[in-house]
C-alpha cells in the first residue's frame, strides 16, 4: 500500500528528516527525491507548531519537478514503538487543487446570487413604494382636481380652475420624481465615479431647478472637485434647491459651501425644520408644502447613500435649514 497508493506519503524521523517516501511523494518536490532531507528544506510550511492537532491538516503549495505548482493538505499521524515512545511521523499529502478551484467558483456563484437577490429586493422595495404612491399619494391631488373641476362646471369661477391646475402641476412633479427613481441605477461602483468641479455643477443645478425668486450664494474654493456620479450629484443639488424654495417665502438665499474637506452643505435663511421633524423629512411622501411631492428629500437620501455618503439636517446660522453631506472625497 505504501508503494502503490496514489497520495504522496512521507515517513519523518524524530529529527525532522525524511527516512522514507513512496513514489508518489518523490514526484511532489521540485528538488527531486526528498529522502534524508529535512521538512523545512522541502517546504517551510510543513514545519508547523500545530502538528500535534491531528484534526488540523497543514496546507502547502508544492512545486513539482515538472515546474507545476499544486496545493496540498498534509495530514500527520505519529508512530510509536513498543514502549509507547514517539518514533516517527507519517505525512499524507492530499491534492486539493481542483477542490479549491471548485470552492472558489462556488463562492463566486454564491456572491453573484447574493448580489442578484439584493438587487431584486431593492427593486421589490422600490416597486412597493411606487405602488403606494400610485394608489394613495397620487390619488389625493387627483381627487382634489376632480372636486374643483366639478365646482368650476357648476359655478364657473376662475379660482377653481387654478386649483385644478395646481393639482395637475403637483401630480406632474410627483411623476417626474418617481420616474427619476425608477430609471436611475443607485448601486454605484468605482467606474461610476469621476472628479467633478463642484461650483460649475452647483450653478448648473441652480439654473435647472425651479427656485422662484431665491438667490444662490456659494462658499466653495475655486479649484474644489468632488469624487461622485455627476448625474446623481446634480439631482441631489436640484432637489435640495427646490426643497428650500418650496418651503420658504421670498426673499430667500440658499448657500452651498464645503466643510473641512469632508463634505459640503446646502443651507438657507428661511424658517428652518423643527428638530423633531428632521428625521422624517427623508421619508417618501412627507411634505409640509401644499404643492410639494414629498419625494424630493427621499430621492436625495437615496442618491447620497448610493455614493456611500451620509446626510443630516441641522439649523443654519440664520435659523434656516442646513443639509450636511459628509464622508465625501473632496479635492481642494
Amino acid at each position: 500500500m505504501f508503494q502503490y497508493v496514489d497520495a504522496g506519503v512521507l515517513v519523518v524521523g524524530p529529527d525532522g528528516r525524511v527516512i522514507d517516501a513512496n513514489p508518489a511523494a518523490q514526484r511532489l518536490f521540485e528538488n527531486g527525491n526528498p529522502l534524508n532531507q529535512s521538512l523545512d528544506t522541502l517546504n517551510a510550511s510543513l514545519v508547523d507548531t500545530d502538528w500535534d492537532d491531528r484534526q488540523k491538516p497543514v496546507r502547502c503549495e508544492l512545486s513539482h519537478a515538472s515546474g507545476e505548482t499544486r496545493i496540498y493538505e498534509a495530514e500527520r499521524a505519529p508512530i510509536f514503538d513498543d514502549y509507547d515512545q514517539f518514533n516517527a511521523s507519517v505525512l499524507l499529502f492530499n491534492d486539493v487543487t481542483e477542490l479549491d478551484a471548485q470552492k472558489q467558483e462556488l463562492e463566486q456563484q454564491r456572491d453573484e446570487l447574493e448580489e442578484t437577490t439584493a438587487q431584486l429586493e431593492r427593486k421589490n422595495e422600490r416597486l412597493d413604494r411606487f405602488t403606494g404612491v400610485v394608489s394613495h399619494d397620487l390619488r389625493n391631488p387627483l381627487n382634489m382636481a376632480q372636486t374643483y373641476l366639478d365646482l368650476s362646471r357648476e359655478q364657473g369661477q376662475a379660482e377653481h380652475f387654478e386649483k385644478v391646475a395646481d393639482a395637475h402641476d403637483r401630480m406632474e412633479t410627483m411623476i417626474d420624481e418617481l420616474l427619476t427613481l425608477a430609471r436611475t441605477e443607485t448601486a454605484l461602483d468605482e467606474a461610476d465615479f469621476e472628479s467633478i468641479p463642484l461650483e460649475p455643477l452647483v450653478e448648473e443645478a441652480w439654473n435647472t431647478a425651479s427656485t422662484g425668486g431665491a438667490t444662490l450664494k456659494t462658499d466653495i474654493p475655486w479649484n474644489c472637485s468632488i469624487e461622485a456620479n455627476e448625474n446623481l450629484l446634480q439631482n441631489i443639488l436640484e432637489n435640495l434647491f427646490r426643497n428650500a424654495a418650496d418651503h420658504n417665502e421670498p426673499p430667500l438665499t440658499v448657500t452651498v459651501g464645503t466643510m473641512d474637506d469632508d463634505g459640503f452643505y446646502v443651507e438657507d435663511d428661511g424658517t428652518g425644520i423643527p428638530e423633531e421633524n428632521r428625521t422624517e423629512v427623508f421619508e417618501h411622501g412627507y411634505t409640509t408644502a401644499g404643492t410639494g411631492s414629498g419625494f424630493g428629500l427621499s430621492i436625495v437620501q437615496e442618491f447620497v447613500t448610493a455614493h456611500g455618503w451620509a446626510i443630516r439636517v441641522t439649523e443654519s446660522n440664520d435659523g434656516g435649514a442646513r443639509f450636511e453631506i459628509t464622508a465625501v472625497t473632496i479635492d481642494a
